[in-house]
């Protein structure tokens, strides 16, 4: 258990300036106080007792993530678990902040897709975080999200095996090297290549998750290469596809099949007389509960920063708007 003392002697500073760090942050510079602070976490002063008090949540748009029904689970799952072991939470919905503002939490939840900076800043601060939902692209720090690629091989031959061979794919822009984009592109690719069908760069199309009216523009470029299936990256850009295609006359699945991914709330809306959505089904309720245990663990671990990636498992959820081809 680290005490004030041995604070002082990592920083060659005195007790009383530990002290006023802790306690009076603003009787000192920045710099020192920050430099402090982060001395204090990582020597373990403020989890003495080994337990979890405080955790802080970081959303880089919390508005949106709050408002998709998928999040919105998620974080329902989040505070289920941290009301249930009594710790408080802190909230930002971004994380330009600096030491003195968080130093009391004893981790990190970075809930959704997490810019780099976030990360560097949470590593600069020594404290453990966990991705909650969304690896970072080199999957190098310790998060929770389900099986992507297994969940997309699922669908992938069970459309095939219903006879679909010109299959198109809708994902939402990112970067190259993001690692859901390369997860669903490359499981997309494979599972056509080793089926010996094609996999033809035209079949893979983006839209904006931000601008879901550039669905239509997606739509439009793979009707383009006649595909049987329209595979979407997630039930919400399968929602708006679905609602398109009809404006347009062309009906699911008769005249082409559609499916989705993650079995949220909106493929309710699929019900007959309009065909329910064929998708892969997770639990996010269950992602965000399985994220605080995951910081939990990491925090009363002796280096707090264990990297482990929890895979959680998905399934394949069959409905009426995948048609079968003789």
């Amino acid at each position: 258990m680290s005490k004030l003392k041995d604070i002082a002697k990592a920083c060659n500073v005195s007790i009383s300036t530990v002290s006023l760090a802790i306690h009076k942050p603003h009787r000192i510079s920045r710099e020192k106080k920050d430099e402090i602070l982060r001395k204090a976490q990582e020597l373990g002063y403020f989890s003495k007792n080994k337990t979890v008090t405080r955790v802080l949540l970081v959303f880089k748009d919390f508005f949106k993530c709050y408002m998709g029904d998928y999040y919105n689970n998620v974080i329902y799952g989040i505070l289920e678990v941290l009301h249930k072991e009594n710790i408080t939470i802190q909230i930002l919905s971004n994380f330009d902040v600096d030491y003195e503002q968080v130093y009391e939490n004893n981790g990190i939840i970075f809930v959704g897709k997490t810019p780099p900076e976030f990360l560097a800043k949470a590593l600069n601060f020594k404290m453990p975080f966990v991705l909650c939902g969304h690896p970072d692209d080199q999957n190098k720090y310790s998060s929770v999200h389900f099986d992507v690629k297994k969940g997309l091989h699922e669908l992938l031959d069970y459309l095939i095996s219903s006879g679909h061979k010109k299959i198109g794919l809708i994902v939402g822009q990112a970067s190259h090297e993001d690692f859901f984009y390369k997860t669903l592109v490359g499981t997309f690719q494979e599972t056509l290549s080793r089926n010996q069908l094609s996999n033809s760069e035209k079949m893979i199309t983006t839209c904006d998750y931000d601008n879901l009216q550039t669905v239509e523009i997606a739509l439009n470029k793979l009707l383009k290469q006649n595909p049987t299936t329209i595979c979407c990256a997630d039930d919400h850009i399968a929602y708006v596809s679905y609602n398109i295609l009809k404006r347009w006359n062309i009906k699911i699945p008769d005249d082409i099949s559609l499916t989705g991914f993650d079995d949220i709330r909106l493929s309710s809306f699929l019900e007959p007389p309009r065909p329910r959505l064929t998708t892969v089904s997770s639990d996010p309720i269950n992602l965000g509960r399985t994220a605080v245990l995951q910081l939990k663990k990491m925090i009363l671990s002796s280096g707090g920063f264990d990297q482990k990636h929890i895979i959680l498992p998905v399934h394949l959820k069959i409905g009426a708007s995948v048609k079968r081809i003789r």
